[in-house]
């Protein structure tokens, strides 16, 4: 009896080994990575008039995954600035970045839609709103 129940569970173990579903992993990020055209609105401050003058284009930039996990890479023409995707929204990255240079997120619902604000001096702040265009 005992040589019976051995050879079955050795048999399951066996059998149960070379089963092996396939699962596909998928990157969350996938559904971020892509090029961008938005609206930039832009504020460039005077330093004798202490005025700041708006603008408006178009701009195209890209976003793409970084080696590291949950960090996306968002190339702004030379530039290229790392971010940290937490829950819908882009954090700088690392930590020790300024804080309030620039961040964003991704509308509710939307990986497609984006608002984005970048202040690369004191001087210049910009802000980008739009929609994913292509892959």
């Amino acid at each position: 009896m005992k040589k019976i129940i051995t050879t079955s569970i050795l048999g399951f173990i066996i059998c149960t080994a070379f089963n092996k579903p396939n699962i596909s992993v998928t990157d969350y990020r996938d559904a971020y990575v892509g090029t961008y055209t938005c609206n930039q609105y832009s504020n460039t401050l005077n330093s004798r008039t202490m005025a700041y003058t708006s603008s408006t284009s178009t701009v195209s930039f890209s976003i793409v995954k970084d080696a590291t996990d949950s960090i996306m890479q968002i190339r702004l023409g030379a530039e290229t600035l790392k971010a940290k995707l937490v829950s819908s929204g882009l954090q700088p990255y690392p930590i020790t970045v300024t804080p309030y240079i620039y961040g964003g997120r991704f509308f509710a619902g939307a990986t497609d839609s984006l608002d984005f604000f970048y202040r690369p001096n004191k001087a210049l702040s910009l802000r980008l709103i739009g929609k994913k265009t292509g892959p």
